[in-house]
């Protein structure tokens, strides 16, 4: 039997024990006061971090990534 090592539960993802937050754009919206065109421009310029893609419409950002981004925007 194979054994599952990645779940998510109520928007935290479990990967071998570590837990991670995860979020998704309406919530990111919430930390960055920014629009969400303005979110993906930064995104392909690479100045905002990179999502992750849960399926064909699920894409998330890990709360700690968005975290270390506006503490490096307030500097």
């Amino acid at each position: 039997m194979r054994k599952k090592h990645a779940t998510l539960v109520s928007g935290v993802f479990a990967f071998l024990g570590v837990y991670m937050k995860m979020l998704r754009m309406k919530q990111v919206l919430e930390i960055v006061p920014v629009s969400k065109s303005t979110v993906w421009q930064w995104v392909k310029d690479g100045k905002f971090p990179v999502p992750s893609r849960w399926g064909n419409r699920c894409t998330v950002w890990s709360l700690d990534e968005i975290h270390k981004f506006m503490e490096d925007a307030a500097k």
